[in-house]
C-alpha cells in the first residue's frame, strides 16, 4: 500500500504471487527507494552492509519515528570453504561442499519459505496511514568499511535505532545463507 499500483509489475516464482517495484518514473518514491537499494547493493558488494533496515513512517513524523521497519541482516564468508547453512522447520543444518551447485536447491527452497512467510505476515498488519514516508538506514562493519564511507544516496546519521509509537512486536522472518552470503529478515 505503499506505492500506487501502476509502479508494480507481477511475477511469479514457483507459485509465489509477487509485486516487483520497476523504475518507469512514474512514482518519485518508488524511484527513490530503487536508487537507495542500488546504494546499498554498493555496499553489500564491498563487504561493508552489515544490516539494511526499511524503515516505514507517518507523515511528518521524524526520521527515527516509524510505524514499522524491515532488517535485513547480511554476513559474508570467504571464497575458500562452501558453507550452505539452511534453516527449515527450526532445525538448522550446515553443509561444507566445494561444489556449490550442491545447494542451490536448498537455497531455492529456503528463498521461497522467506518470501512466503514475508507475504502472509506483511497482509496481516494493520492498514497503512493515507500518507506515509520511507526511509532506508544502513548500518556497517565497523572493522573493515572505511570510517567516511557512505554509499550513493546515504549520508551519516546519529542513531541506528527507532522510535515506535506503541508496542512492538519482533518477528524473525527467516534467512538464507549461501556458500558466500548470509541474509536473515526480521520485521518489527
Amino acid at each position: 500500500g505503499l506505492f500506487p499500483e501502476n509502479v508494480y509489475v507481477n511475477k511469479q516464482l514457483e507459485g509465489v504471487r509477487l509485486k516487483i517495484l520497476r523504475d518507469d518514473g512514474s512514482c518519485g518514491a518508488a524511484s527513490k527507494l530503487i536508487s537507495w537499494l542500488k546504494g546499498a547493493f554498493e555496499a553489500f558488494t564491498k563487504k561493508f552492509l552489515r544490516q539494511l533496515v526499511i524503515a516505514i513512517h507517518a507523515d511528518g513524523a521524524g526520521q527515527d519515528d516509524a510505524l514499522e521497519t524491515y532488517s535485513f541482516y547480511f554476513t559474508y564468508r570467504g571464497n575458500d570453504l562452501s558453507v550452505c547453512n539452511v534453516q527449515r522447520e527450526n532445525k538448522t543444518e550446515d553443509r561444507i561442499s566445494s561444489d556449490i551447485s550442491c545447494s542451490l536447491m536448498e537455497i531455492r527452497q529456503t528463498t521461497l519459505e522467506m518470501l512466503r512467510t514475508t507475504i502472509h505476515l506483511t497482509q496481516s498488519l494493520p492498514v497503512l496511514p493515507d500518507k506515509c514516508a520511507i526511509s532506508v538506514k544502513l548500518l556497517y562493519f565497523e572493522d573493515v568499511t572505511p570510517s567516511d564511507y557512505e554509499p550513493p544516496g546515504f549520508f551519516s546519521v546519529q542513531t541506528s535505532s527507532f522510535n515506535f509509537p506503541s508496542e512492538t512486536i519482533n518477528l524473525k522472518i527467516g534467512g538464507v545463507h549461501t556458500p558466500f552470503h548470509g541474509l536473515k529478515f526480521k520485521a518489527k
